[in-house]
């Protein structure tokens, strides 16, 4: 493999647009997804070499993609700035389910989330170097669950995270500075 600081050249060969790309993820299927601030999501597939802007950004009624993950059943979460969480069907790449609990909680924020989810396809959201503790999410019950330091039940020694992952018994590691 050849490293090149300026991908320009290289992401232009598969059709992907000139500009930042703040995220990037191989699903199941083996297709690159890319978060690309001004353009929305792009789906890269790698048999066929085709480029396709799934979200396009002038059609996000919620703003800019922050975070995404995919689940266990192959369907995208989106986590958008303003703090709305989708699930978008793997296979058809359309919305089949929107929420507004983490977007109320934190009053329509702009924020960068990041976005963890669990062998249980439970979501871990939390914002980078910002002192908000993470956030649970169980979306079979429609539960989002703020955890951080003042919290009763579960408590965090601080409220900045730094990173959610689960081990191979199960249980979830939260990182924190």
């Amino acid at each position: 493999e050849k490293f090149d600081r300026d991908p320009r050249v290289y992401l232009a060969q598969l059709s992907i647009p000139d500009g930042v790309i703040t995220d990037i993820h191989k699903d199941q299927s083996g297709n690159f997804w890319l978060i690309h601030p001004q353009q929305g999501l792009i789906k890269y597939n790698n048999s066929t070499h085709n480029t396709t802007i799934i979200r396009k950004r002038s059609d996000l009624t919620n703003g800019i993609i922050s975070a995404f993950s995919e689940d266990s059943e192959g369907n995208l979460w989106i986590v958008y700035q303003n703090g709305t969480i989708e699930k978008m069907g793997g296979r058809t790449n359309t919305v089949i389910y929107s929420n507004s609990a983490l977007k109320n909680y934190n009053k329509s924020s702009l924020l960068n989330y990041n976005l963890f989810i669990d062998s249980d396809n439970e979501l871990w959201i939390h914002v980078a170097d910002d002192p908000r503790g993470v956030f649970y999410f169980k979306p079979s019950s429609n539960v989002l669950l703020p955890i951080n330091k003042e919290t009763a039940r579960v408590r965090l020694n601080t409220n900045i995270v730094t990173g959610v992952l689960q081990g191979s018994d199960g249980k979830i590691w939260i990182g924190t500075d």
